[in-house]
């Protein structure tokens, strides 16, 4: 996958001074891949979910841009990641999109993944027509509320 990274490190947040960057770096050989979501760590890394063509991934990169781990996920036609949260229990969720097979319309898929980012459990919606999981939030009941399109 290729991709551009910039993480800008503001000293104070109202102040005056202008934010620098601390480094930049490019992933991958692949011109289509695109990064779409991001979401601290506790640790200080930073986990990353996107996709190359129809090849979902997510990426672990430390402070100084390094990667630690990088996983693909998928399997089916047409499959995305749009967005990633860190859940109240340390681990993470993603939410996009996926057709089972060329031709059909995409339905919402939601992954939960561990800080590993080993797969804990997935679940597919479709809800009668073409279904793009575009962003998703934690409730404070341990639920979660999606933005589709």
């Amino acid at each position: 996958m290729r991709f551009i990274l910039f993480f800008l490190l503001i000293i104070q947040i109202f102040s005056q001074e202008n934010p620098y960057l601390c480094w930049d770096n490019v992933w991958g050989n692949d011109d289509n891949a695109e990064a779409y979501g991001i979401v601290a760590n506790t640790d200080g890394n930073l986990i990353i979910c996107g996709d190359s063509n129809i090849n979902p991934w997510v990426q672990k990169i430390n402070p100084d841009g390094q990667v630690l781990w990088e996983k693909s996920f998928g399997g089916s036609y047409d499959a995305h990641f749009r967005d990633i949260i860190k859940t109240a229990d340390g681990k993470f969720v993603t939410i996009g999109y996926s057709s089972p097979e060329p031709g059909y319309s995409r339905d919402i898929w939601i992954m939960k993944i561990n800080q590993f980012g080993d797969l804990l459990w997935q679940n597919y919606f479709d809800l009668g027509f073409v279904e793009y999981g575009r962003s998703i939030k934690q409730t404070a009941d341990g639920g979660y509320i999606l933005v589709l399109c």
